[in-house]
């Protein structure tokens, strides 16, 4: 034993860095393949391959919201919109209006600088995260932070699927790492870029008081305001737009809503609405939760973490990529946590990982990780001293 703890401490840096490569050459691997489909781009030929098959619908609004036009495919307005398909932005306005300068390019060159952005967006918010949690940012750690990343599988389908979970993640770094200020413009920039997320303003008004009623309407002033002034069309139309989204049918084989995998394993439309209905009522009861431990000391991460699970439960699709946002809190965390309770959270997020292909293990694989990490966080909890060796190692 003392050999292989001797052999671990010269070569940890030099495993860890072989596993974070394999994970990130096996990304940009599929990336490269997906992007040279010759059909990319042409209609639903592009769903095939998948890259950037999300970011693809944000490109198309923002081509349209370039000429001052609503964002949303007219078709939206008609009625439910389902949970997939060709040219549905799904977003309130300010995404398209952010990425109008890249709808001048062609659809595979904006999908790269996305990919970019998404990279860097992800990569800045995990060490973020990896810092306010209490923990230097050595080489080592950084280089063992990279592997676990990219060994989240829902690293991967966010990134192929183009998706906006990267800024998501450095979002949540910001509000966990940063005081009033950052905590309430990232909540607020959360809620306008992807409208779940609006489930965490309760918690951030009982945490702030005044100053976070003062960052809502002042972060949601300086964000709405350009492009509500540029083309004001697309924020009339997206309450007609959420109505629609709301009334899709979303049991496919891909969700890992509870609702939607009941279904699809039992045959039980019945038992799905059992299960559509179970999931919103606990989404508000951690909505609750969240209040309560904003106003504990010490409870704004916990509060954080149960505010943005109540945001995956509370629509009726989760797919494999919504799962990433989960991952900055498990990098928070990880200090506070007993060495048991570090392998149970690795084991964990492999089962998320595995889960990508089962959809029931990804969501019993997601809950075991939100109730790890909330353990932890919770505010009775001490922090483990970062110095140790295990915090190191990983």
């Amino acid at each position: 034993m003392g050999f292989l703890r001797g052999f671990w401490d010269r070569r940890q840096t030099t495993i860890g860095f072989a596993i974070f490569a394999l994970g990130a050459v096996f990304i940009f691997s599929l990336l490269l393949v997906t992007a040279a489909s010759p059909h990319l781009g042409v209609g639903n030929d592009a769903a095939s391959k998948q890259f950037a098959v999300d970011f693809r619908d944000y490109w198309l609004a923002a081509g349209r919201m370039a000429g001052h036009a609503s964002p949303y495919n007219p078709a939206m307005l008609s009625g439910p919109i389902g949970s997939q398909g060709f040219d549905v932005y799904r977003y309130p306005p300010i995404l398209a209006f952010l990425l109008i300068p890249l709808s001048g390019l062609d659809y595979v060159s904006a999908g790269w600088i996305w990919v970019g952005i998404s990279t860097t967006a992800l990569v800045a918010g995990m060490a973020l995260a990896v810092a306010a949690g209490g923990i230097s940012l050595s080489m080592r750690v950084l280089i063992w932070t990279g592997a676990a990343t990219v060994w989240f599988l829902p690293t991967l389908d966010s990134l192929w699927k183009g998706n906006v979970e990267g800024l998501q993640v450095l979002l949540i770094a910001i509000a966990l790492a940063g005081g009033a200020g950052a905590r309430g413009g990232s909540v607020v920039a959360g809620a306008w870029l992807k409208v779940a997320p609006v489930m965490l303003v309760p918690a951030l008004l009982v945490r702030d008081g005044r100053r976070g009623v003062a960052w809502l309407f002042g972060a949601s002033a300086i964000l709405v305001a350009p492009a509500l002034l540029w083309a004001p069309d697309g924020f009339r139309q997206l309450p007609q737009i959420l109505i629609n989204i709301s009334g899709a049918d979303s049991v496919v084989a891909t969700n890992l809503a509870p609702s939607s995998w009941l279904t699809t394993l039992t045959g039980s439309s019945a038992l799905g609405e059992v299960a559509r209905v179970a999931a919103i009522i606990a989404a508000f009861a951690l909505v609750g939760l969240s209040i309560y431990l904003a106003r504990k000391p010490g409870g704004w991460a916990a509060a954080m973490l149960v505010g943005v699970s109540a945001s995956l439960l509370a629509p009726g699709t989760i797919w494999a990529h919504y799962l990433l946002v989960l991952l900055p809190f498990g990098a928070y965390v990880w200090p506070r946590l007993s060495f048991d309770a570090k392998v149970w959270l690795t084991l964990a997020g492999a089962l998320v990982s595995v889960g990508i292909f089962l959809s029931s293990f990804a969501f019993l694989g997601a809950v075991a990780f939100v109730a790890i990490a909330l353990k932890g966080l919770w505010p009775a909890v001490e922090a483990v001293n970062a110095s140790d060796p295990i915090v190191a190692a990983a």
